[in-house]
């Protein structure tokens, strides 16, 4: 091996060295973080839990046609949302789950597809 050889793969260790070290400080900003996250998480599901419950009561009090449609919609979407992170969170399990995954967010696509299909069907 030659001594320009050798220097060029110095530079490239060394590189590869600067770079392995952005990973490592990035990664633990990730790490940091992951708390923020799960609450952000815990947040998300209580919200759509009320949400869920609030528009059930609305359902319930005998409201006029239109907001009973629109609560039924509204109500849906918050479902198909849940099903969207349930179906994501599977994937990045891999395996067999990340196929049930993929499958939930078919079953979501098509699940929206129809509701705008039937939707555009009744005239809203």
């Amino acid at each position: 091996m030659s001594l320009a050889e050798t220097q060029e793969l110095m530079r490239t260790m060394q590189e590869l060295i600067r770079l392995l070290d952005g990973v490592d400080v990035k990664a633990n900003k990730i790490i940091d973080k992951v708390p923020d996250l799960k609450k952000a998480g815990a947040t998300f599901q209580q919200a759509e839990r009320l949400a869920v419950r609030y528009l059930a009561l609305a359902r319930r009090m005998g409201l006029p046609e239109q907001i009973e449609q629109a609560t039924q919609l509204v109500s849906q979407l918050v479902v198909m949302m849940r099903m969207l992170q349930i179906s994501t969170s599977m994937i990045s399990g891999g395996g067999i789950g990340a196929l049930i995954g993929i499958a939930g967010i078919i079953g979501v696509v098509m699940t929206a597809n129809d509701m705008t299909g039937y939707d555009s069907m009744r005239g809203f």
